[in-house]
């Protein structure tokens, strides 16, 4: 038995990276019977002489959406234009990645598309993430960082659909030529050009290319997201109530901050919104249990 890692998986094949070569294999029997799936970044054991998958190594996390395992470093690719940032997706997928334990780094695209005023302003409007412990990255003037970073560990690359993801990894692995797709002017959102997720090597790691999105799934609980809005925690140890979901409790010193930030009120806005699609969401799961 050999050890390979799941680059790519596409229907019922299975690629995997082994010693610097790709190696297409297919589930055995018995993981099949077993109804033990296989999801791209998983570690597996597959038979030389068959090609087939025996065993799927202990996973160290799973993200659902997108569908991938054993990553401890995201990339959240927005566009500070075509389409407009969305700082509603933004906070959703923070808190994803938060409740998954992945360092977070966010990417910003489309600079090069803003009047001098709309750049200064976006950037103040950005810099709040930049406070409460994100790395906030520009795709062109921090290009470079970007690949030092990336280097170095294994990194998703996430986000909404037409924000300049393969175009920034095209430029990243010269040569590879994922395809890209310009936005709809009439719907202000991009076409999806990536299909599937997949690992890159890039030196002694790997860029993973996930497809983009328009709308994403939390599943999640409220305890979740309340616990993994990070700059809500120092303010929340003064809660009258505990714990406190802040958002009808009285004597809350998380909305006693409401008011000092147009960041910050941005940031529970959306806190809120999510709270409220979480409990939808558990409602809709609990309803396809019964």
């Amino acid at each position: 038995m050999k050890k390979g890692l799941v680059v790519k998986a596409i229907a019922s094949f299975f690629y995997l990276e082994v010693d610097g070569n790709i190696i297409e294999c297919k589930a055995s029997t018995k993981l099949k019977q077993n109804k033990k799936s296989i999801i791209t970044g998983d570690y597996v054991m597959f038979d030389e002489l068959t090609n087939y998958i025996t065993e799927v190594c202990k996973r160290n996390n799973e993200l659902v959406r997108p569908k991938i395992a054993n990553v401890n470093n995201a990339m959240l690719i927005f566009s500070a234009t075509q389409p407009n940032m969305n700082y509603g997706m933004l906070d959703r997928m923070i808190v994803i990645m938060e409740y998954n334990n992945l360092e977070t780094t966010i990417v910003i695209t489309k600079m090069d598309l803003l009047n001098e005023v709309e750049a200064v302003a976006f950037k103040e409007s950005i810099d709040y993430y930049s406070k409460i412990g994100y790395t906030v990255l520009f795709s062109d003037e921090d290009f470079e960082k970007i690949k030092e970073e990336i280097q170095k560990e294994k990194y998703v690359f996430t986000g909404q659909t037409g924000v300049g993801k393969s175009t920034l990894i095209n430029k990243m692995i010269p040569g590879l030529d994922l395809k890209t797709q310009p936005i709809s002017k009439a719907l202000g959102r991009g076409k999806h050009s990536t299909r599937e997720v997949t690992f890159y090597k890039f030196k002694d790691s790997y860029i993973i290319d996930t497809p983009g999105f328009s709308a994403i799934d939390l599943e999640l609980t409220s305890d979740m997201i309340r616990d993994n809005y990070v700059d809500f925690a120092k303010f929340a140890l003064n809660c009258k109530f505990k714990p406190c979901n802040h958002i009808n409790e009285p004597k809350c010193s998380v909305k006693d901050q409401l008011g000092n930030s147009y960041q910050y009120d941005r940031r529970y806005e959306n806190y809120v919104k999510i709270m409220d699609e979480g409990k939808k969401e558990k409602y809709e799961i609990n309803k396809r249990h019964l």
